[in-house]
């Protein structure tokens, strides 16, 4: 079987969750006999295609540029390019990597694609271009042969949102990403964590509800007297974020932000006392996986999916409820005996997702619709 991926999200990518993903499975899935495995972005900005062995990426990695036209030309240039040589290759199987207005390739060949959430389409206040990618969405599922939902919650979404029959679709869990090699400014940085801390990953803005996490920290004494948080990724705290804190009666000494690779990432899991993972929606969402990797116990909304992963390896709130997300934390954060047993829960739970898995039921999904 002739398995290509188009070049859409390596061409808007650059680092990402989608185009990790992609990177992991294809690596994960080199070497079975049965699969001839391309990865068609002849021109990508993507930084995890460094990874890819060259029988199966074939490319040029662009610099992503400072001018956003200049992005956009390149970004165009490869889509173009990258169509045209999935016509050349002529492959059985077109795995989408994201949601394009018209189908890339032969109309003809068979179509996977993976959708990873409906955040779009449930909570359109909260994102960006929402009306417009939902409609691609729409096209891209309608034109797919099969359909891989990260979790059972999104299958249901796009099963209910989008009217796909549920026989079109698989539930394939993510999994865990390889380790990869320790940065060399890991000493330096970890040196700059606070002695006690709650983390928080990724971007801050909307459904993720940083806003309702603060607030909720502001208003307990307990863990204002004892904890600091630290933010990783999602970029440098804007101005509204340095105003709301303020308003709260936090300052910036008690509310830090760091970035860095994915080593000084599972330090920051480490030592962490928890992960508060407060998101109104999620389609799957790997961090509390990513800390349970790390002994760091998890403290997360009971929404979506999140309760379908955490399982037993957490403790929950209400999203909505500032109140009941205080004394969640208040409440595990004062017993060493659950975070304890959060943290066994945990190192039981990750073993339930594994790229290996990921990539075995994907690789099944291409199998089943080529008999």
């Amino acid at each position: 079987m002739k398995i290509a991926f188009d070049s859409q999200i390596f061409c808007a990518q650059e680092f990402g969750g989608i185009s990790r993903y992609i990177c992991d499975l294809v690596q994960t899935l080199e070497g079975q006999e049965d699969l001839d495995l391309q990865i068609v972005a002849p021109f990508s900005i993507n930084a995890y295609l460094k990874k890819i062995s060259g029988s199966i990426f074939y490319g040029f990695q662009i610099k992503k540029s400072k001018y956003r036209t200049v992005n956009v030309a390149w970004r165009i240039l490869g889509l173009l390019t990258g169509n045209l040589l999935l016509y050349v290759i002529r492959p059985d199987v077109i795995h989408e990597t994201y949601y394009s207005t018209f189908p890339l390739g032969s109309r003809g060949v068979k179509r996977v694609l993976t959708i990873h959430d409906m955040i779009h389409e449930k909570l359109p206040d909260d994102v960006t271009s929402s009306k417009r990618l939902s409609e691609n969405k729409r096209n891209a599922a309608l034109r797919a042969d099969h359909i891989i939902c990260n979790s059972h919650s999104t299958q249901n979404d796009v099963v209910e949102i989008l009217g796909i029959p549920i026989e079109k679709t698989t539930v394939v869990y993510l999994g865990l990403s390889p380790k990869v090699g320790r940065g060399s400014d890991l000493t330096r940085a970890i040196q700059t964590l606070p002695d006690q801390y709650l983390l928080f990953v990724g971007a801050r803005a909307g459904y993720k509800n940083f806003k309702g996490f603060i607030e909720a920290f502001a208003s307990s004494v307990f863990l204002l007297s004892n904890y600091e948080i630290l933010c990783f990724g999602g970029g440098a705290l804007t101005e509204k974020e340095l105003t709301h804190l303020t308003g709260l009666g936090l300052n910036a000494a008690q509310v830090k932000q760091m970035s860095g690779d994915d080593a000084l990432l599972s330090e920051c899991y480490a030592k962490a006392s928890a992960l508060i993972y407060p998101s109104f929606y999620e389609g799957f969402g790997l961090p509390p996986l990513e800390a349970m990797a790390n002994d760091c116990p998890v403290i997360c909304s009971d929404t979506s999916s999140i309760p379908e992963v955490v399982g037993d390896a957490g403790t929950y709130f209400d999203p909505n409820s500032s109140s009941q997300m205080a004394e969640v934390m208040e409440s595990l954060l004062q017993s060493e005996d659950m975070r304890e047993k959060l943290i066994k829960n945990g190192q039981s739970r990750i073993a339930q997702f594994t790229i290996e898995e990921c990539a075995r039921k994907t690789a099944d999904v291409y199998r089943k619709i080529l008999k």
